[in-house]
């Protein structure tokens, strides 16, 4: 792969910066795909019982390792505490949107973070049904062109042949995707990636945190919604698109596994340099140069814009939501996505920055 570490970064931001409610609805709504719009209806009923059934998943795989005293899992996500001389504490945790099986039980760690908290934040609700219904239905009608053009009228020849290359790679074809919108076969693509590991978006950590805390009778704070957050990927330009999908090849295959398997391991060990180096646009400086000026560029613009969407405008909201989280007085135990904590524009440097104490709990 020519911009591998480009590609890696591309990656970490969808996964681990992406959006909680697309990952765990988008996916697999698509992952039957129609030509008609009937059959798109089905299509999306089918996946309105998606939150339900990964709830359910991420519930019997705590159950049954409950049961079966499985001893506690020894992952170690990035995890800090936060204080305000108001009163307000919050503990951050960094989550990756499909875990294994071998990470749960959670650590006590974790579990007890959220014992301690009076709410959970996160991205969104996942576990929320009508919204999820709300949002994939708005989603729906994004998904397909209805102006009679293919994705073949827009993307390149090269691209398109790339990413029907990498499908037939991992086992399945994208010939029911042809009037479907470049930023669908983005997460295509993506999903494309995960069905090659042992990552299952049934064993989110934010789902299972989510339906703990509700056992708990715990309050639920949502710092984004689930439509605005499959606004931000139907949203992607196809420009960006091109370039997100133009890492997809045949040849390249292996290559995004392991990239994938990569960051699950970082996520496990709490590696923040690896998620740092993924955000920051200077640390893929040495590969642009092998570009000509013109496609360096290119690259890096798009890059910046990316990130700006997936990444650095949501960090300053939620910055923003979990400081005044803090001036309430609030004990509030908050899980976003890792990326979204990582590098100098990411939530922890910017609570830092307004003068809040951030301490590091692990790893």
């Amino acid at each position: 792969m020519r911009l591998k570490k480009l590609a890696a970064a591309f990656l970490a931001a969808l996964m681990l910066g992406g959006c909680a409610s697309e990952q765990s609805s988008t996916a697999e709504s698509s992952s039957q795909p129609t030509e008609t719009t009937a059959a798109a209806a089905t299509t999306t009923t089918a996946a309105a019982t998606t939150a339900a059934d990964t709830t359910s998943a991420a519930s019997e795989a705590e159950t049954e390792s409950s049961t079966a005293e499985k001893p506690a899992s020894e992952i170690t996500p990035l995890m800090w505490e936060v204080t305000s001389d108001k009163g307000g504490k919050l503990v951050l945790m960094g989550s990756m949107h499909a875990l294994t099986e071998d990470c749960y039980p959670l650590p006590e760690i974790i579990t007890s973070a959220l014992d301690s908290a009076d709410a959970l934040a996160v991205e969104c609700d996942v576990t929320n049904t009508a919204a999820s219904l709300a949002a994939q239905m708005s989603e729906l009608q994004e998904m397909y062109y209805s102006d009679g053009s293919t994705i073949a009228d827009h993307l390149s020849p090269e691209v398109l042949a790339g990413v029907q290359g990498f499908a037939e790679a991992c086992g399945f074809s994208l010939a029911l995707y042809r009037t479907a919108k470049p930023w669908v076969y983005t997460v295509l693509m993506e999903s494309a990636v995960m069905s090659q590991t042992d990552l299952d978006l049934s064993l989110s950590i934010d789902m299972a945190l989510t339906k703990l805390a509700k056992e708990k009778g715990k309050e639920i704070i949502e710092l984004e919604s689930a439509e605005f957050q499959t606004g931000i990927i139907s949203g992607l330009s196809e420009e960006t698109c091109e370039v997100l999908l133009s890492f997809y090849t045949a040849d390249t295959k292996e290559q995004m596994v392991q990239q994938m398997n990569d960051m699950f391991t970082a996520w496990t060990k709490g590696d923040y340099d690896y998620f740092a180096n993924a955000n920051d646009v200077s640390s893929i400086e040495a590969e642009l140069k092998t570009l000509t000026e013109e496609e360096a560029e290119h690259f890096r613009s798009v890059w910046l814009d990316y990130n700006e969407q997936m990444l650095f405008s949501r960090n300053r909201s939620m910055t923003a939501k979990a400081e005044q989280l803090l001036e309430e007085g609030r004990n509030v135990f908050l899980v976003v996505g890792t990326a979204h904590f990582c590098g100098d524009k990411g939530i922890v440097e910017l609570l830092k920055a307004d003068g809040y104490e951030v301490r590091q709990i692990q790893p």
